[in-house]
């Protein structure tokens, strides 16, 4: 768009001032970091929702470890010798 600006003006010196030129070029660079912000941002959100998503994803395939009957707390001779 910058390259664009100034082919313009070269070719138009007469219309355009130097004032009008440099507003133009800030605008132009303004704008640039403004669109770069923007996709940088919506980078970083598609990157988390795609973990999220794969984070619930895995939840729901991975059926629980535990059983409701099973005992959570060793018995209070374990281990018994360095072994089981």
């Amino acid at each position: 768009m910058a390259t664009i600006l100034i082919a313009l003006a070269l070719s138009l010196r007469t219309i355009t001032s130097s004032g009008s030129l440099g507003v133009a070029l800030t605008t132009i660079l303004s704008f640039s970091q403004g669109l770069q912000s923007l996709l940088v941002t919506w980078t970083q959100m598609e990157t988390s929702l795609g973990a999220v998503a794969r984070t619930k994803n895995l939840e729901a395939l991975v059926a629980p470890e535990d059983a409701h009957d099973e005992v959570q707390e060793p018995p209070a001779d374990w281990p018994r010798n360095g072994r089981d």
